[in-house]
C-alpha cells in the first residue's frame, strides 16, 4: 500500500510541476517507439497497445529478477527505479499534453481528475497493473540469491504473490482495451 501511495503522489506532484515548467507537447515525437502508427482496425490496434505496455512490464520482472541495492535499511528492488521512470515519464507526459493524438488541453484540475475516468482513460490502469506487478515481484533477486544459497531450492514467488502479478497483468490488459476503445481513428 505504501508503494502505492509513494509513486501516485509522486506522479501528481510531477503532473502539477511540468504543468507549470515545462512546455505544451515537451515530451511529443521525442520517443519514436511512442510514435508508431496504430491499426485502425480494433483487435490489431490492441494487440499493438498490450505488447507495447508488456515492455515495461517484462523489463521489471527482469530488473527485479536480476538485482537490488542494498541500503542500510535492507535491499531496494531495482524494479522500483524503473516503476519511479514510468510514473515520471507518464506524468510529465500529462502535465504537458505530450500525447501522440493530440486533442485540445484541459486545464491542470481536469487532467488530473480525467486519470480516474477510468471507462474511457487508460493511464490509472496501466499504471496500477504495473505498480502490482512491481511491489508482487520486489522480492525476486533477494529470493533468488537466498535460493542458490539452500540446500532445498523454494518457489521464486509464493501464490499470492503470482496472483498479484496476474492481477497486474490483468489491470495493463483492461488498461489496453480503454486506450483501444477510445482512440477512434
Amino acid at each position: 500500500m505504501a508503494g502505492f501511495v509513494f509513486f501516485y503522489a509522486l506522479f501528481f506532484v510531477v503532473v502539477t510541476i511540468s504543468y507549470y515548467t515545462l512546455p505544451e507537447g515537451f515530451l511529443r515525437s521525442k520517443n519514436t517507439i511512442l510514435d508508431f502508427a496504430l491499426s485502425v482496425a480494433f483487435w490489431p490496434r490492441l494487440a499493438q497497445l498490450l505488447g507495447y505496455n508488456l515492455i515495461s512490464a517484462l523489463a521489471i520482472l527482469f530488473f527485479n529478477y536480476l538485482t537490488y541495492q542494498s541500503t542500510r535499511l535492507g535491499h531496494i528492488p531495482s524494479g522500483y527505479f524503473m516503476i519511479g521512470i514510468v510514473f515520471v515519464l507518464n506524468a510529465i507526459t500529462l502535465g504537458t499534453w505530450s500525447f501522440t493524438v493530440t486533442s485540445v488541453a484541459p486545464n491542470l484540475a481536469q487532467r488530473l481528475l480525467r486519470q480516474f475516468d477510468l471507462p474511457r482513460r487508460s493511464g490509472f490502469w496501466e499504471m496500477s497493473g504495473l505498480l502490482l506487478i512491481t511491489c508482487a515481484s520486489c522480492e525476486l533477486a533477494y529470493k533468488r540469491k537466498n535460493r542458490q544459497q539452500s540446500d532445498r531450492p523454494s518457489a521464486l514467488l509464493c501464490k499470492s504473490e503470482k496472483a498479484t502479478v496476474l492481477t497486474g497483468f490483468g489491470l495493463m490488459a483492461c488498461g489496453a482495451i480503454v486506450e483501444t476503445w477510445s482512440i477512434r481513428m
